[in-house]
């Protein structure tokens, strides 16, 4: 294969046999450091000293991706143009594995034989954070870091709290709670000073079966005569039991 690069004044011929831009003119232009296509006068790369930047054209002469020096930015993509970014990387098996969308603003790690995985460090260093796309996990937290998760309300309270370093749960507003699993002291705590804590549970015609009330402290059954108060069935019984041994004692 024959391939030649040939300096005429500010002029560069490329030339090779098995390329497709075989012929192909590039002019230099050393004052507006401006890389033109010599056939279609189209300028292709325009370079900017001042700021530090790089810009390459589309064939609309459009820039679709801009080197910033002074920014420290890559920007890919070109509304006027209609050229979605897009960022590849590849393996070295030449697969993409991480894919940069944006069209739709996606960030796609893995595939190709490869699942993807995201890190979170630390100030230190350290993963604290972990989302596995083979296993499909989210892992929060290390030692000596443990990991926390709070989902917030739309007012922007933390109504739901995941905390790894007491094993516990909790519902509801921060400092307000009405729900609390605590897996450290295996405790269920249903209610606050404000609500009073019920657990409702039914069967497969979502009907309730059994409750039990924390404003009164009654624990009920449903059967096939109705609610049955068990609380209150256990002190008639308790009433009727002291009746009976007053009746046997002397």
């Amino acid at each position: 294969m024959n391939s030649d690069i040939k300096l005429d004044n500010s002029t560069i011929e490329i030339l090779g046999d098995n390329t497709k831009v075989t012929g192909l003119q590039l002019e230099i232009n050393n004052e507006n450091n401006q890389f033109k296509n010599k056939t279609t006068n189209k300028i292709f790369v325009e370079i900017n000293p001042k700021q530090r930047s790089m810009n390459i054209k589309n064939v609309l002469g459009k820039d679709t991706i801009i080197f910033n020096g002074d920014n420290a930015s890559l920007v890919l993509g070109d509304a006027e143009g209609k050229n979605d970014g897009d960022l590849y990387i590849k393996n070295s098996a030449g697969k993409t594995t991480i894919h940069l969308d944006g069209q739709y603003g996606n960030l796609t790690l893995g595939t190709n034989g490869k699942d993807g995985n995201l890190y979170l460090r630390n100030h230190a260093g350290k993963i604290t954070s972990k989302l596995d796309g083979d296993t499909a996990t989210l892992s929060l937290g290390r030692q000596r870091s443990p990991g926390k998760l709070l989902l917030k309300s739309n007012t922007g309270e933390d109504f739901v709290q995941l905390d790894g370093l007491l094993g516990q749960i909790n519902l509801g507003a921060q400092g307000s709670e009405t729900i609390r699993m605590n897996g450290l002291s295996g405790a269920l705590i249903l209610g606050n000073k404000e609500q009073d804590g019920e657990l409702i549970i039914k069967n497969r015609q979502n009907k309730t079966t059994i409750s039990i009330d924390g404003n009164n402290g009654d624990l009920k059954f449903l059967t096939a005569n109705g609610t049955v108060a068990v609380l209150a069935e256990l002190k008639a019984l308790r009433a009727e039991i002291e009746r009976l041994k007053a009746q046997i004692e002397p």
